[in-house]
């Protein structure tokens, strides 16, 4: 085990391989599990010790995978913020086997009508909507289905709770 093998970089895989999944025309392999251990190899490349390898960077490594033409794809396909509105941005989580996720507390999210996307807007993103207290309310992939339907019974709940927070009339 790395100790640079952290999650930013079991995300970065993750994005290469959202990439590889959707986006067939740009012919970028995806990092299964012999992939995997064909970088690891690589990173060890000339160790004779844990201690020799123990540190050494393993994101560059993985950051090459994709070849040199399609540098900045990986940024401009799967970035790591999106963009809400009023200058706001949501991190975007990146897992295995699992949509494209960004937790937004859902004061930031009123005036939003369509779900943000990634991908040049061929990536829907799943949406965990968060109360003031940072807690999921509801986990959505629809948001304007989100505000036509069981918006007004999480306004109630949480207007009940938040009496400050400003809870605008459904549409």
């Amino acid at each position: 085990k790395l100790k640079r093998w952290d999650r930013k970089v079991d995300e970065y895989i993750s994005r290469i391989n959202l990439i590889a999944s959707s986006f067939p025309e740009y012919e970028v392999a995806a990092i299964d599990d012999d992939a995997k251990l064909l970088l690891l190899e690589q990173i060890c490349s000339g160790a004779f010790s844990y201690k020799d390898i123990k540190d050494r960077p393993v994101l560059d490594e993985i950051m090459h995978w994709v070849p040199a033409h399609h540098y900045g794809l990986v940024d401009r396909l799967t970035p790591e913020r999106v963009e809400l509105k009023q200058g706001k941005t949501a991190r975007v989580f990146y897992a295995e086997n699992e949509k494209p996720k960004i937790s937004v507390m859902i004061q930031y999210l009123f005036g939003i009508e369509t779900t943000p996307t990634i991908g040049d807007g061929r990536i829907p993103l799943v949406i965990e909507i968060l109360a003031p207290n940072q807690r999921p309310v509801q986990v959505t992939e629809d948001l304007a289905g989100f505000w036509k339907g069981s918006y007004a019974g999480v306004r109630t709940q949480l207007r009940g709770r938040y009496p400050k927070h400003d809870w605008p009339e459904p549409k």
